[in-house]
This record gives structure tokens, C-alpha cells and sequence, in this order.
């Protein structure tokens, strides 16, 4: 039972680090949309500063708003990308921890041959 769980749960973990990736890569896009909002209305303030105050803050309020989402997308795509990160560095060192654990069982499955058998080597190659 214990193997099964070995087997099922990397593959279940890698798909969960997988929808996070997408999710990330979504959040990346979503940024830039916000960005652009952001600008847009950035620069509408400008064009309505001094002409018209009430769409000139209309504009600012706007941007003011686009600037924290952008601030808060940005910590989420952070968030994200710390986690995909460690996830990552998880895996390679429970493949390290593995190999390691196959090596040392290898090693220790070797035996070591005997000062009786080393002899008899030693001697029968001079023969």
C-alpha cells in the first residue's frame, strides 16, 4: 500500500504543479493587461488634467485602482512562482534522497571479499 502511494502521489503532484504553472502563466498575462489599463489611464489623466477635473479624476481614480491590482497580481505571480520553485527543489531532492538510498543498498549488498579469497588471488594470478 505504502509503494502505491509512492507511485499515485508524484504523478498527483507534478499534475498539481502543473495547474499552478498555468495558473501562474495566466496571472503573467492578466499583469500585462493590467499594465496596459494602467497606462491607459495614466495618460487619460493627463489628457483630461486642466479640462475636465471630473474625468481627470475619473482617470486618476482609475489608474490609482489598476496600480493595486498590479500590486496585488504581482504578489499572487510571486507567491506562485516561490511555490513552483520549491516544489521543484523538493523533487529533485527526493530524487537525490532516492538515488542516494539505491546507491547506498547497492553498497552495501557488494561484499567484501575475504583476506582468504584476496590471497588466493594474489596467488593464483602469479601462477
Amino acid at each position: 500500500m505504502s509503494h502505491e502511494y509512492f507511485v499515485t502521489a508524484p504523478l498527483e503532484e507534478d499534475a498539481f504543479v502543473s495547474e499552478v504553472a498555468k495558473l501562474a502563466d495566466k496571472g503573467r498575462a492578466f499583469l500585462k493587461v493590467i499594465e496596459e489599463q494602467e497606462l491607459a489611464a495614466a495618460t487619460e489623466h493627463v489628457l483630461w488634467d486642466g479640462l475636465d477635473p471630473k474625468l481627470a479624476n475619473d482617470s486618476f481614480l482609475k489608474a490609482e485602482e489598476m496600480r493595486s491590482k498590479k500590486r496585488l497580481h504581482s504578489e499572487l505571480k510571486s507567491a506562485l512562482d516561490g511555490f513552483i520553485d520549491s516544489q521543484n527543489r523538493l523533487k529533485q531532492a527526493r530524487l537525490r534522497s532516492h538515488v542516494r538510498a539505491g546507491l547506498e543498498a547497492r553498497r552495501h549488498q557488494v561484499t567484501e571479499p575475504s583476506f582468504d579469497e584476496l590471497l588466493a588471488t594474489v596467488f593464483s594470478v602469479e601462477a
